[in-house]
């Protein structure tokens, strides 16, 4: 396991253990939406038939619908 991997997985822990993880994924959730972008994903995707390992192209900056940079803070 390299030390980046090592990193996460401890941080991952952390964050459930204190129950941090399940808050900043909704609040991550409650932004996404404010901005348009889950709305905007889903228009694109309307149609289209997608495997669930495919989905992981949806969360790297070269995704087509990321969120705007102004929305992160």
């Amino acid at each position: 396991m390299s030390k980046d991997s090592k990193m996460r997985a401890t941080i991952n822990q952390k964050l459930t253990e204190m129950g941090e993880r399940e808050r900043l994924k909704e609040l991550l959730r409650a932004k996404l939406t404010e901005c348009g972008w889950r709305d905007q994903l889903k228009a694109h995707c309307k149609g289209k038939s997608f495997a669930k390992e495919n989905l992981a192209f949806f969360q790297t900056p070269e995704t087509p619908f990321f969120p705007p940079s102004n929305h992160y803070a």
